[in-house]
């Protein structure tokens, strides 16, 4: 069944073909009444547009690796994110132990 953007199109096109709308709905699986009346619910309404399709260039920059900074014993350490938490640790680790000596 044809939805309203069909009904458009249809409308739009037996407009301009200048037929009446039978000759226009002849041979085309529809009748000339209902072609008529969406011509009168449509108004002037233009048929959508047909779907364009276009080939684009996508590029993709690197992420900028997100961080957080953490403040421990005077020192400032930035995380970025994917971290190895072992690594983490053992950086944690031995500035604790360099903050305890102070």
């Amino acid at each position: 069944m044809a939805d309203r953007a069909e009904w458009a199109r249809r409308v739009a096109e037996w407009r301009a073909s200048g037929e009446t709308a039978a000759e226009f709905c002849a041979g085309r699986g529809f009748a000339a009444s209902t072609l008529r009346w969406y011509s009168s619910q449509l108004g002037s309404v233009a048929p959508p547009p047909e779907p364009r399709t276009a080939m684009i260039e996508v590029r993709r920059e690197p992420a900028r690796a997100a961080h957080v900074m953490v403040e421990l014993g005077g020192a400032r350490v930035h995380v970025p994110c994917g971290v190895d938490m072992e690594t983490l640790s053992t950086v944690f680790d031995a500035l604790r132990g360099a903050a305890e000596e102070l």
